[in-house]
């Protein structure tokens, strides 16, 4: 405040600027950075599947992979919501898929007998281990051109989220053997690949339930009905075109992980692992391998 009948425009303009100006330009970034703040936070409080922030997105393979991102602890989460950490790596083709050091760390055989051999036949391969198995891991995979992206997936335990691994996709061709082993061919356009994933906490929140789905997503369609009807009277929902006859679902124990990628992207080019977890097309030549890490939040 100026004091009582003084002018602080009688000395000029120039000294009325400095004097007054620095302070309020302070002030105004103070307020933005509060502002700021506060809407990441009740932005990411209500988040179903984030992914985290620019700093955390390349971390090495070596050393704790598993330590969920600086992210999480902005995320809500009631008693019984699961959180799972999926690490989305991106390896040169045949890195993690063709190891065999790699799959002597993993238990194959946690999936079933039957589901085992059904994703072998659709270009999948997945696999559980402890966590203190991963560093011998990671030093097998953590070669020149490896990426590593974390993402937070949060659920209530009734509702599923997508995964997506391939977007914008102009057209392919997606060959794939059903549980009754009946081949079908299918063909889209314009669509992205994914994962539709649900997760809940079962024996007593020691265990994390991960249920997976490949789909394809073709956009969205508009609806409205009229009067007549109850419910919802409008909106606009997306078009999925699901797989259900290759659903995996593998509960999860705590200090443990699972993995899933491509079987063969180089041999199998119309299969799902290689369609969805794969881009053999283009040059470099690249193989998606997803890691579900069940987090319990303290």
């Amino acid at each position: 405040m100026t004091r009582a009948g003084h002018n602080p425009l009688a000395a000029g303009p120039r000294r009325f600027y400095d004097r007054f100006m620095p302070k309020r330009i302070e002030i105004l970034k103070q307020f933005s950075i509060a502002v700021g703040t506060a809407a990441a936070l009740l932005l990411l409080g209500g988040c179903v599947s984030s992914k985290a922030p620019a700093g955390d997105r390349h971390l090495t393979l070596h050393g704790k992979p598993f330590h969920a991102p600086s992210l999480l602890k902005h995320v809500v989460r009631k008693r019984h919501d699961p959180i799972v950490v999926v690490y989305k790596l991106t390896l040169p083709v045949g890195t993690f898929s063709a190891n065999r050091k790699v799959w002597r760390q993993l238990n194959e055989n946690v999936v079933g007998a039957r589901t085992t051999v059904l994703l072998a036949e659709n270009g999948l391969r997945a696999g559980e281990a402890p966590r203190v198995r991963w560093p011998a891991i990671a030093r097998l995979i953590n070669v020149q051109g490896s990426l590593n992206q974390p993402i937070i997936c949060k659920s209530n335990g009734r509702s599923a989220l997508t995964l997506l691994t391939r977007k914008n996709v102009q057209s392919e061709i997606v060959a794939y053997i059903d549980h009754t082993q009946h081949q079908v061919c299918r063909t889209y356009v314009d669509c992205d690949d994914g994962l539709m994933m649900a997760m809940r906490l079962v024996d007593g929140g020691r265990a994390t339930q991960v249920a997976l789905e490949p789909v394809v997503h073709l956009g969205t369609v508009s609806f409205k009905r009229n009067g007549m009807h109850l419910g919802i009277a409008g909106g606009v929902r997306p078009l999925i075109k699901p797989f259900a006859g290759l659903q995996l679902a593998v509960v999860v124990r705590r200090k443990h992980f699972l993995v899933v990628c491509p079987a063969a992207p180089k041999k199998d080019k119309f299969s799902i692992g290689s369609q969805f977890l794969s881009h053999t097309q283009t040059l470099p030549t690249t193989e998606t391998v997803l890691v579900f890490v069940p987090v319990r939040k303290k």
